[in-house]
């Protein structure tokens, strides 16, 4: 199994959320948000919703909205491993995964933006379980999947045929030419590969042989990758010229890539962990998307001013700490001196409101951290704060924040 069926398949199996359950998940009267959810299987966005997107995870499908709010469509669909929009109705989406552990989905099919979905087909071996599906902007009826094989629909997912085996490639991800709908690209263990013979035969294109875990080409024929261990990377159909932009990733996959139609700058993506990460700059740089809406440049530049006015005396420049030699360190009393705030100890093992509630109600048991709401520190403030902290931090802190900390020590 490849490593993105397994991270996906790992997340059925182990199913749950973060820190809520279903059932708060279900209830109308309870917010829940993104970073809460387990894991996020599927990204799609209707260019004409200027407020909200889509996603697919263990539990169903919901919306989300920019603050991650998120509201769930359905009930009791089981867990999608791939969800893709026809590229003419983005109401319409395909997805296909699990019933349950054990029973397959096969590929099924909503025309209300995932409030209501019907059986579409079944694969050619039978009932189908693709974890990767992509549909051609050119020719919507044509669409592939992968699972074992490689397999096409010439008439929008009803019936299905064995087009070639993977032969020996572990295959992640798929992808067609906007032109041309026999040309196809696939993200494998191995590098990024093109067919143009409707997936047949393969010929590798990519910059290095590395795993590519995301791909997506655009309506403008521009492909977008991420290649483990070498970082995301940009190419236009026409030339291969290859452009890498962020590189720094520290050993963390990101999967689900999806470039935002509505904003072409803004890529959204799923780490390893399940935690969502977004690039407002068209891949150069990467955050999580829990707080990035109060993470511009103007948010971080005022919670940097407001650390050196506060919080360095006590956490060092840049978040270093009290004591960077001594992470254990005490006072004279005995109280725990002032922890790093960046990549190296603890600060991203908490969600950003407990960030933002340790600065404006303080430490009970640590009467060195004060409440600094009594100081005229607002909640606005505290925002700025936490983006300037978590400015501090690299793509797998991000990726770890909060629960998700515990499946990140090691």
């Amino acid at each position: 199994m490849n490593l993105r069926a397994f991270v996906k398949l790992s997340a059925v199996l182990a199913g749950g959320f973060l820190s809520v359950s279903i059932a708060q998940a279900e209830d109308p009267k309870q917010d829940i948000f993104l970073h809460q959810l387990k894991d996020v299987s599927g990204i799609v966005f209707n260019p004409k919703d200027k407020e909200k997107f889509t996603v697919a995870t263990p539990h169903g499908v919901f919306t989300v909205r920019e603050n991650g709010l998120v509201k769930k469509l359905n009930k009791n669909t089981g867990y999608f491993m791939e969800l893709i929009s026809h590229p003419n109705n983005p109401n319409t989406l395909f997805a296909s995964g699990y019933v349950s552990k054990t029973e397959k989905m096969g590929v099924v099919s909503s025309k209300d933006g995932g409030r209501n979905w019907q059986k579409l087909g079944d694969d050619a071996n039978g009932i189908a379980s693709f974890y990767a599906m992509a549909i051609s902007a050119v020719s919507p009826r044509i669409i592939y999947g992968v699972d074992e094989n490689i397999q096409a629909s010439a008439d929008g997912g009803k019936t299905w045929t064995v087009v070639s085996p993977i032969q020996g490639e572990r295959m992640f991800e798929i992808a067609v030419s906007p032109l041309k709908p026999k040309t196809v690209y696939a993200g494998t263990f191995n590098g990024l590969f093109k067919s143009e013979d409707g997936a047949k035969t393969w010929k590798n294109i990519g910059p290095v042989d590395k795993p590519v875990a995301s791909l997506q080409v655009t309506n403008k024929g521009q492909i977008h990758a991420f290649i483990y261990d070498y970082g995301y990377v940009t190419a236009s159909e026409k030339d291969l010229k290859w452009k890498r932009h962020a590189k720094e990733f520290q050993k963390r996959a990101l999967l689900n890539a999806t470039i935002d139609p509505r904003n072409p700058k803004h890529i959204y993506g799923v780490s390893d962990t399940g935690a969502m990460m977004i690039s407002k700059d068209a891949g150069e740089t990467w955050g999580s998307f829990e707080g990035n809406q109060y993470a511009s440049i103007d948010r971080i530049k005022a919670g940097k001013t407001l650390y050196e006015d506060n919080c360095v005396a006590c956490h060092g420049e840049k978040g270093a700490g009290e004591n960077p030699a001594d992470p254990r360190a005490v006072d004279e009393e005995g109280l725990p001196l002032a922890p790093s705030l960046n990549d190296t100890m603890h600060a991203w093992h908490h969600s950003d409101d407990q960030i933002m509630s340790t600065i404006l109600n303080g430490v009970e048991r640590n009467e060195r951290m004060i409440a600094w709401k009594e100081h005229d520190v607002s909640e606005e403030d505290a925002k700025s704060l936490v983006a300037y902290i978590k400015s501090l931090w690299n793509f797998n802190s991000l990726s770890c924040q909060g629960p998700r900390h515990m499946s990140c020590m090691h």
